[in-house]
């Protein structure tokens, strides 16, 4: 007898940058949402903490005064824990797999530029493994069931971004025959192509999972108006993907709150 292949839905959620002074009901609702969808994979895509406290674009700036790296871990914890609270409760967590992203990498790089920090600072602040995580190095592509994802897709030998436009076409080519995704950008820039061997390849960019009211200082609205905000679902078979749905987060806004 043929064994019958496995579809493993997965929900990716991409870069958040809980912080202080924005609250956490985006993630109360994303909860809500897992617990309805009921997914075998979920991916966080890294930055879903800011870590405003160890930007070094915004010392001296007014907006830096009052930055704590306490409040910026508080902040990240408890948004995580809002959002898998109903899957706890329900008993029903899934396999979980987060990418460090260089919102994240701030703690590491503040250890490498001042030695007293070491011990200090820790990624170990993070709780990802108590909370059931599978953490994936930044800048380190993770191949989850045959799919890849990774903060965001280094390119050059300085290691930056990829950027430009049509951005998802050049994942594809820079993946080398798998497909692949990235966050970083905040935009939603997907594409898609088969081979002759008729193996189809995705790459992008999946937006960001900002609340809508939420707007960043660092960047023009003009520029945000642009960035795309909600999750992505994926059904994928054999480690292709089946079926790949982008859904906003005022619609889950709409659906889940109270």
């Amino acid at each position: 007898m043929i064994k019958k292949s496995k579809t493993i839905k997965m929900v990716i959620f991409p870069d958040s940058h809980a912080k202080q002074e924005v609250p956490n009901t985006r993630f109360m609702v994303g909860g809500s949402f897992l617990l309805d969808y009921k997914p075998d994979v979920l991916i966080d895509m890294g930055d879903h903490w800011d870590m405003e406290s160890l930007s070094t674009f915004d010392v001296g700036k007014k907006s830096f005064v009052g930055k704590t790296y306490k409040a910026d871990i508080d902040s990240g914890v408890d948004a995580m824990e809002k959002l898998l609270a109903p899957l706890k409760k329900a008993k029903r967590l899934p396999e979980m797999h987060f990418i460090m992203g260089n919102h994240e990498w701030r703690i590491h790089r503040a250890v490498e530029y001042d030695s007293k920090l070491e011990n200090t600072v820790t990624f170990k602040d993070l709780r990802l493994p108590e909370m059931g995580w599978k953490v994936h190095n930044f800048k380190e592509i993770a191949d989850i069931h045959g799919i890849g994802f990774i903060h965001y897709v280094p390119n050059g030998l300085m290691d930056r971004p990829i950027g430009g436009a049509n951005v998802g076409k050049a994942i594809i080519k820079r993946a080398a025959g798998m497909s692949l995704f990235q966050g970083h950008r905040h935009d939603l820039d997907v594409a898609t192509e088969v081979g002759v061997s008729g193996k189809r390849l995705w790459g992008g960019s999946l937006g960001c999972y900002l609340d809508p009211d939420q707007w960043e200082t660092y960047v023009s609205k003009t520029t945000q108006n642009t960035w795309w905000r909600g999750i992505t679902t994926m059904e994928v078979l054999d480690g292709q993907i089946e079926k790949i749905n982008f859904i906003s987060l005022k619609s889950l806004y709409k659906e889940y709150s109270k």
